[in-house]
C-alpha cells in the first residue's frame, strides 16, 4: 500500500470514525443506569476511537473555543478521579456525614480501613468516569473530521435516527398483541423508543427536529423538478412529522412543553434562508427571547411531572422535596462534593429514615444539582464554564450568517438548549445517546467558520452523490 493510499485511508476515517460511533451509541446507549454490558462495550469502543485520533489530536491547531471545551472534558475525567484518590484517615472522618459511615461499619463489625476517597463510593464514581468517554470520543471525532463534509453528513444521520427512535416509539404505543417491542423494560408505559424513560424519547426527538428543519433548507430553493430531487423533499417532510409524532406518542409533559419553543428555532432555521444580509445582532434577539419563554415555561408549568409518584407538591418523592433534601446535601458537601455517579447514596444518608418506603429517589431531577451534589465546588465552575462557552457561541452563531455550515450550527445550538432546559427538571445527559448527540452539538457548535453561504452547485452536488448511492 503506498503512502498517500494509506494516508487517504486514515482521512476518511478522521472522517467516519466520529459519526460512525455517534450512531452506535444512539443505538445501544438509551439507559441512564451504568452497570450494563452496553455500556462497556461502548466505552471500550470509545477508548479505541480516542487512541486512533491521539496523534491527530497533537498536530491540529484548534481554533475558536475548542481548546477550553476539551479542556473541560479532560477536567471532568481528573477531578471525578481524584475524588476516587485516597485521604488519611484523620483528614477523612473530618468531612461531611463520614461518622455515619463509620457507624455503619461498626455495627457490621467491619473494620475501617486506614484511609478513604472523597467519593462516598469510588466504584460508582469510577463507572461513572468511564461513562464520559464516549461523548469525549465523538466530539474529538467530530472536531478532527473535515468540518464542511462531517457537518453535512451528520445531518442525514442525526436525522436517521431520530425517525428510527420515533418509529419504533410510535410502534410500542399501537396494539400489537404479544409482541413486545420495549426494549428495556417491559414496564414502561409509554412510547419509549430506544430509550428506557419517555423523558428522554422526548427530549432525543426534539434535538432532532432542528436538524431536520437544516436539512430541509438545505433542498427548499433547488427548483428542480426530477424526481429524486422531490422525492428527497417529501422524505424531508416525512422524517420531520414522524419526530413530532414521537414527541406526542412519548407522553412527557416536558416534551409538551419544550415542543413549542423547538418548533419555533426550526422554523427560524428554515426561513432564514431567504434573507440575503449577512446577519446582525438583530437576528440573535428573537432566539434570545425563546430562550427567556422556554424557561419560563419549564420553571412555572403546574402540571410538570414524571417521576411517576412525582408531583411538584412539597412530599418526600415530589420534585420540590428531592431538591430541597438535594440543597441540603450542597450546604453540607459543596467543597468537595460526595464523587461523581454517588447521588443516590448520597441522598439516602441525608432522607427521613421515618418515611422511607420501598420507592427510593436515584436522581435529582435536576442535573444541575445533581452536579453540584457530586462534583462540589468543581462541579460549579466546570458548570459554570460550559454554559458561558454555550452562550457565547449560541449568540455568534445566531447574530451571523457567513458560515457555509451556518444553519447546521444552529441546529446544534437549539438540541444544547433543548438539553439545558430538560435539565431543569430531568436528569437526560446521564443517558450516554443523549450525552453523545450534545458532545456531537457542542463539536460541531465550536467548528472554525468556512466563509461562503451553499449554493444551489453543492444542493445538486449533494443530491449527485445520493443519486450514486441509490444506483448502488
Amino acid at each position: 500500500m503506498t503512502g498517500s493510499k494509506a494516508q487517504y485511508i486514515v482521512s476518511v476515517l478522521q472522517s467516519w470514525l466520529g459519526p460512525a460511533l455517534l450512531a452506535v451509541v444512539v443505538l445501544l446507549g438509551g439507559s441512564s443506569r451504568p452497570d450494563q454490558t452496553s455500556h462497556l462495550i461502548l466505552q471500550a469502543l470509545s477508548l479505541f476511537v480516542l487512541l486512533f485520533y491521539f496523534r491527530p489530536l497533537s498536530r491540529v491547531d484548534w481554533a475558536s473555543n475548542r481548546p477550553l471545551m476539551l479542556s473541560l472534558f479532560l477536567i471532568g475525567l481528573l477531578w471525578p478521579f481524584v475524588q476516587t484518590l485516597h485521604l488519611p484517615a484523620y483528614i477523612w472522618t473530618l468531612l461531611p456525614k463520614r461518622d455515619l459511615i463509620v457507624e455503619g461499619w461498626n455495627l457490621l463489625a467491619i473494620e475501617p480501613k486506614a484511609s478513604q476517597p472523597i467519593s462516598i463510593n469510588s466504584e460508582d464514581t469510577r463507572t461513572a468516569i468511564l461513562g464520559i468517554l464516549p461523548p469525549l470520543a465523538i466530539f474529538i471525532g467530530i472536531s478532527l473530521g473535515a468540518s464542511n463534509y462531517t457537518a453535512r453528513a451528520l445531518l442525514w444521520k442525526i436525522a436517521a435516527l431520530g425517525m428510527l427512535t420515533a418509529l419504533i416509539g410510535i410502534f410500542q404505543v399501537l396494539p400489537t398483541g404479544n409482541i413486545n417491542l420495549q426494549l428495556h423494560d417491559a414496564r414502561i408505559t409509554g412510547a419509549s423508543g430506544l430509550f428506557r424513560n419517555i423523558n428522554h424519547q422526548a427530549t432525543f426527538c426534539l434535538m432532532t427536529l432542528p436538524f431536520i428543519s437544516a436539512l430541509a433548507t438545505c433542498y427548499r430553493r433547488n427548483s428542480s423538478t426530477e424526481d429524486l430531487t422531490q422525492a428527497i423533499k417529501i422524505g424531508i417532510a416525512a422524517l420531520f412529522a414522524i419526530c413530532i409524532i414521537g414527541v406526542l406518542a412519548a407522553g412527557s409533559v416536558a416534551g409538551y412543553l419544550l415542543l413549542i419553543p423547538v418548533l419555533a428555532f426550526s422554523f427560524l432555521i428554515y426561513r432564514d434562508r431567504d434573507t440575503v444580509q449577512t446577519g446582525s445582532m438583530p437576528m440573535a434577539v428573537t432566539p434570545a427571547l425563546l430562550v427567556i419563554a422556554a424557561i419560563l415555561l419549564i420553571a412555572t408549568s403546574p402540571v410538570l411531572d414524571g417521576l411517576g409518584v412525582t408531583s411538584l407538591d412539597d412530599g418526600p418523592l415530589a420534585r420540590a422535596g428531592i431538591w430541597t433534601t438535594s440543597l441540603r446535601i450542597i450546604a453540607d458537601q459543596f467543597l468537595l462534593g460526595t464523587g461523581l455517579g454517588t447521588f443516590e447514596a448520597a441522598y439516602r444518608l441525608y432522607e427521613d429514615a421515618d418515611i422511607v418506603t420501598t420507592t427510593f429517589v436515584n436522581h435529582a431531577h435536576n442535573e444541575y444539582l445533581e452536579l453540584v451534589v457530586e462534583l462540589g465546588l468543581p462541579g460549579v465552575i466546570l458548570l459554570g464554564l460550559a454554559l458561558a462557552i454555550w452562550s457565547k457561541q449560541f449568540v455568534k452563531i445566531w447574530a451571523e450568517k457567513f458560515d457555509r455550515i451556518y444553519m447546521i450550527r444552529r441546529a446544534a445550538s437549539v438540541a444544547i438548549l433543548v438539553v439545558l432546559l430538560h435539565s431543569l427538571v430531568d436528569y437526560p445527559v446521564r443517558a450516554p445517546a443523549i450525552a453523545a448527540l450534545s458532545a456531537a452539538c457542542l463539536a460541531l457548535m465550536t467548528m472554525p467558520s468556512r466563509r461562503g453561504l451553499h449554493s444551489d452547485a453543492e444542493n445538486a452536488d449533494s443530491i449527485d452523490v445520493i443519486r450514486k448511492h441509490v444506483r448502488l
